[in-house]
């Protein structure tokens, strides 16, 4: 389990290189934030004075360089909207963000699993049409989109729960039903499909034929091996979860790491959009790591040589 684990936080490494990478060419790519930090009135020589105080009058190589070597110290430099340390300010935000799609990641799993093997031990009933209907839908509406109206609905119209801001449990229902509706639809058709799958094969005929009652013959032989596709799902969609918790952050107004990536964005904040991107790339890779490693608690064949 440790080789595995230490193979595994290895192998993350040329992954970070390559999103550090990325987010440094595309954040430069925008545009010079120069322009966006001074006044329209602003001189030319107060222009070339910020540009050569915050390192860009040098060569972009040299900046690579720089930024890398920063990088490596956990410094990315001062965000320049709001003057406090870029990787302290994602910190902060980033348990607003976890605690959303965690939420979100909850209501999938207590809603998509049981659809999915209901429609699936119910395979052409009633009950099989309306999930795979309901599944649909849920997998052809954004999260905007959807957010949009469900404070529309509930939070204009009914006035039941607040639709901006972060507090109790009534401000966490709407941006966490948005974002993990479309995640709860995929898991109903993914856990349907494969417990289809694993329903036909010789050793549930078998636990069948010895006269199990159905829900040992469900829950012990089918259900624990129709897991592991859906558990591999629901950690490349946690790590959805939180890039799209941008959108939807936005929308509710929601006091996040993607909202505040977004309000970088638009900014031209280059420590802060930097220091997001980073933090958000290893917690989608920690969620991975934490999946493979559920792997061996669903199912005890799977071992970590």
């Amino acid at each position: 389990m440790t080789k595995f684990v230490i193979r595994r936080l290895l192998q993350c490494i040329p992954a970070l290189f390559g999103v550090v990478c990325v987010v440094f060419i595309m954040t430069h790519a925008i545009g010079n934030p120069i322009a966006a930090l001074l006044p329209p009135e602003a001189s030319e020589e107060q222009y070339h004075q910020l540009e050569e105080a915050l390192g860009f009058d040098k060569p972009l190589g040299q900046q690579f360089i720089g930024y890398w070597r920063n990088a490596l110290r956990g410094d990315f430099g001062s965000s320049y909207w709001l003057n406090q340390p870029a990787l302290g300010i994602v910190l902060q935000r980033l348990p607003a963000t976890i605690e959303l799609a965690l939420a979100a990641l909850l209501i999938a799993i207590v809603l998509g699993i049981p659809a999915g093997i209901c429609a699936a031990v119910k395979r052409n009933s009633v009950v099989s049409t309306a999930v795979s209907v309901v599944s649909v839908l849920g997998m052809s509406m954004p999260d905007f989109w959807l957010g949009m109206i469900l404070i529309l609905w509930f939070g204009v119209s009914l006035r039941w729960l607040p639709i901006s801001g972060r507090g109790g449990v009534e401000h966490l229902v709407l941006p966490a039903c948005a974002l993990g509706i479309r995640m709860m639809a995929i898991l109903a058709r993914l856990m349907r499909a494969d417990m289809l799958d694993v329903l036909s094969q010789d050793y549930v005929r078998t636990a069948w034929a010895k006269g199990l009652r159905r829900s040992v013959v469900v829950s012990k032989h089918a259900v624990r091996n129709a897991l592991i596709p859906t558990i591999t799902m629901i950690g490349l969609q946690f790590g959805a979860l939180i890039g799209g918790a941008v959108v939807v952050e936005s929308v509710f107004g929601w006091p996040g790491a993607g909202r505040l990536l977004l309000q970088a964005i638009e900014r031209r904040d280059y420590p802060l959009i930097q220091a997001a991107a980073l933090v958000l790339a290893i917690a989608f890779l920690a969620i991975n790591l934490l999946v493979d490693l559920v792997y061996g608690f669903v199912d005890p064949r799977i071992r970590y040589e």
